[in-house]
């Protein structure tokens, strides 16, 4: 997650509050593993947008690509590159423990 996403207010502290409550019990869920891209990182490929990446079970990628007409990519050229974007945010993001941190900090501030 961009950071400044974490910090961006939509709707009242309550419901910012509560946004952030849940993804921090996310955040500790074994399956999940939710890292913070700092904001002092600037551009980065995860401003282009959200995507997922999955393997599936007979072990074929797949990757789900977020927009306003958002689309299921199984081409190797777009599976590549999201391969890329998704090392290049990994090694720009705090860690696991340090972000959900930065989860609770934000929580304490509102």
């Amino acid at each position: 997650m961009d950071e400044a996403a974490l910090r961006r207010v939509v709707g009242d502290r309550e419901t910012q509050r509560a946004q952030l409550e849940r993804l921090r019990e996310l955040a500790d869920l074994p399956h999940i593993r939710l890292y913070v891209v700092p904001i002092g990182v600037g551009a980065h490929p995860g401003l282009a947008g959200g995507f997922v990446l999955a393997t599936l079970p007979d072990g074929d990628e797949v990757a789900y690509v977020d927009g306003v007409f958002g689309q299921v990519m199984d081409q190797p050229d777009a599976l590549d590159t999201i391969r890329v974007m998704w090392d290049t945010l990994l090694s720009e993001a705090l860690p696991q423990n340090v972000s959900a941190e930065l989860i609770g900090k934000l929580m304490s501030e509102l």
